[in-house]
């Protein structure tokens, strides 16, 4: 592999659903990377991250793991690993992560540490907020 694989953007949104096209619907996208509840604790049972990647050769298929730490260094459940698959010849693609049910316990940043085989780990962090 020549390239290393690198998140391009993610968006927040409640629900995918993928096309007889094969594109996807996006609902209830969220139009920051804030995530407000009202109560916490609380469970999120309606959460997808859409990661777009993109520096993956055609003839690789890397494994993605994903883990989501709160602010106070603790992880939510674990999230399975996956096998990325290129989408287009530019080694574009998506990877669509249910993160639901979603416990969550803390206002603040939270961290989405993204590894992907052996190398290091990309992050990106979305905040809870408590609205009253």
């Amino acid at each position: 592999m020549t390239t290393t694989p690198a998140v391009i953007d993610i968006i927040f949104c409640d629900d995918v659903r993928e096309e007889k096209s094969g594109r996807y619907s996006l609902m209830g996208v969220y139009p920051t990377k804030d995530i407000s509840v009202q109560q916490l604790p609380t469970i999120i049972n309606q959460l997808n991250f859409i990661i777009r990647f993109t520096g993956i050769p055609a003839d690789y298929a890397p494994f993605l793991q994903v883990k989501i730490t709160a602010p106070d260094g603790l992880d939510s459940r674990p999230i399975q690993g996956q096998t990325l698959t290129p989408t287009s010849t530019e080694g574009e693609t998506l990877f669509i992560l249910c993160a639901s049910p979603l416990q969550l316990s803390q206002e603040g940043k939270h961290t989405i540490q993204i590894k992907i085989d052996d190398d290091v780990s990309q992050h990106v962090s979305f905040n809870v907020i408590k609205t009253e």
